[in-house]
């Protein structure tokens, strides 16, 4: 018996069937990523938030106050991420896998290494036992900076989360559905499109 090979026309078919399968399959594979992507953003925001408890338990329940201190030397100012940093070890929580870092670092701010969370200025100063809404109140979130104002009306607000042509300030809804990642005070995370002051207003 002899042995018949492929000819020319049947290897182009089977050519043909792998480019339309490799076709159908790549979109199905980068929205696994994409959602992969975003179960991780979803982790991060938990760990940070477990983070968060534990350094209220220390401090009275009662959320610090950042101000940056623009006199003092680097070394002494300290970001809200490096303040977590002694109740987790893990910095890459506080960069999200879906979006570029914000910043590699910022010594003036006190940020040693990369992150992309920005934290409300609603909770500054405020204590945890009289927040009457924590599931519906915001804390961090995807954002443009590493905080941002309880505000709609300044350039540090809620477009530092949503975007703005105005600010030139960039989307930073990268999850699918266009959806940004979101740190709640009962600890929770989520995915959500829509950003309103009132999020992020504890009392």
């Amino acid at each position: 018996m002899t042995r018949r090979g492929f000819t020319l026309i049947e290897l182009l078919v089977v050519i043909a069937i792998i480019i339309i399968l490799a076709a159908l399959v790549a979109p199905l594979l980068s929205r696994g990523v994409k959602h992969a992507k975003a179960a991780r953003c979803l982790s991060n925001l938990r760990q940070i938030g477990s983070a968060y408890m534990s350094y209220l338990k220390d401090n009275g329940m009662r959320f610090p106050i950042y101000q940056r201190n623009s006199s003092a030397d680097p070394s002494e100012r300290r970001d809200w991420t490096a303040v977590l940093l002694t109740y987790t070890p893990n910095r890459e929580i506080f960069l999200c896998p879906a979006r570029t870092a914000v910043y590699q670092s910022n010594p003036e701010r006190g940020i040693q290494f990369p992150i992309n969370y920005g934290i409300s200025n609603g909770v500054y100063g405020k204590r945890y036992t009289r927040v009457e809404k924590p599931a519906q109140t915001g804390i961090v979130a995807d954002a443009y900076h590493d905080r941002f104002y309880a505000s709609s009306t300044s350039k540090w607000g809620i477009a530092q989360i949503i975007g703005s042509t105005t600010y030139g300030v960039p989307d930073q809804r990268s999850h699918p559905g266009n959806k940004a990642g979101l740190l709640c005070l009962d600890w929770h995370s989520e995915l959500r499109e829509e950003f309103t002051v009132d999020l992020f207003l504890p009392d």
